[in-house]
């Protein structure tokens, strides 16, 4: 289970604007993040992004202007470090099939959306169509696993956000440690959880409709549902309108 606390929530709104990530669009970070990642040729699926811690930290000096870096007092200054680390380590999974410290940059851009402009519509719809890399204009059953998952690997780390640095480093050290596995397992179980409300109802509509297309979402399917109950399987989705 994730729990998100008020302090959670009061260092993530602090993050984003006094990094300026409330003012770009996910639209203009997954440009700028695009730059610092290679891409692997799967022989079975699609094309995979990757992106490395280094390139990451590369990516993250890149997308916070130096005007504003330069604002941050020292407090700040290690602890934004921290809480971007910590992000990332949080999509290090332990069954992805990329070598440690890497991870792939596309889940990771749908969990940066939580930080950018945008209310919650216009985020959904901008992450969904960041995982459709190849522009097919829907996402597969594991394309809407991986848009899930990534939600909730992202909201692991929001729940990780201290105000105290002794806190936000110690959070690093178990992060890197075997027990992190349990937040995985949450994380996993979770989008499972929610995939399964989903593909139900999604059934139940296309058997109504007299259509099969049980591998190909859209995103109008996916708003569809949320709108209509949705939002009571997955009330965690609410937390991507950072002005509520």
């Amino acid at each position: 289970h994730i729990n998100i606390s008020e302090e959670n929530l009061l260092m993530l709104s602090n993050l984003v604007r006094r990094t300026g990530l409330a003012q770009l669009s996910p639209q203009e970070v997954d440009i700028a993040m695009m730059k610092y990642t290679r891409r692997e040729r799967r022989k079975h699926g699609e094309d995979l992004f990757v992106i490395s811690r280094d390139q990451f930290g590369k990516f993250i000096r890149e997308i916070i202007p130096r005007e504003a870096s330069k604002q941050f007092d020292r407090t700040e200054s290690e602890n934004f470090s921290n809480y971007f680390t910590n992000f990332f380590t949080c999509f290090d999974y332990n069954w992805s099939d990329l070598k440690k410290d890497e991870v792939n940059a596309k889940e990771l851009m749908v969990g940066f959306s939580f930080l950018c402009a945008g209310n919650k519509s216009a985020k959904l719809a901008a992450a969904f169509d960041i995982l459709d890399v190849a522009n097919n204009g829907y996402l597969t059953q594991k394309g809407l696993m991986q848009y899930l998952r990534s939600y909730l690997t992202m909201l692991a780390g929001i729940s990780l956000l201290s105000s105290t640095k002794k806190i936000t480093t110690q959070i690093r050290k178990r992060l890197l440690s075997p027990r992190r596995h349990d937040a995985f397992l949450a994380v996993q179980n979770g989008a499972h959880w929610t995939l399964g409300h989903f593909l139900r109802a999604f059934e139940v509509e296309m058997q109504q409709e007299g259509m099969k297309r049980n591998n190909a979402v859209t995103f109008e399917d996916f708003a569809k549902w949320y709108t209509e109950g949705g939002y009571v399987v997955a009330p965690w989705l609410e937390l991507l309108d950072l002005n509520k």
